[in-house]
């Protein structure tokens, strides 16, 4: 699969006649697989901590016991409503903000 993704992407570069950028965010396997790409198409990825897509508000830098007993799974209505009882906590708003800093729009 990742190198039909490959393919595909190196098909659209050509038709758009620019260098290719990959910006991923910085979890792990996201900017491995982010360099896996980059090393098949010849480009280079940069990693941004801004496209975190889940922020936990008042809950970061907690210990996960602290957060287990905060958190209401989403609903199967919405499964990305990840907010729960935590204030501060977002899924939808932060990524959308993430993007758009990254991206300059």
């Amino acid at each position: 699969m990742p190198g039909l993704v490959a393919r595909e992407l190196c098909r659209r570069r050509e038709v758009v006649g620019r260098p290719l950028r990959i910006t991923s965010f910085d979890l792990a396997c996201c900017a491995e697989t982010a360099g896996i790409l980059a090393d098949a198409l010849g480009a280079e990825v940069r990693v941004d901590a801004r496209l975190r897509v889940i922020s936990f508000g008042e809950a970061e830098g907690r210990p996960n016991a602290w957060l287990s007993g905060q958190q209401i799974p989403a609903s199967d209505a919405n499964r990305l409503d990840h907010r729960g009882p935590v204030p501060g906590a977002d899924f939808d708003a932060r990524s959308r903000h993430g993007c758009k800093r990254v991206c300059g729009s």
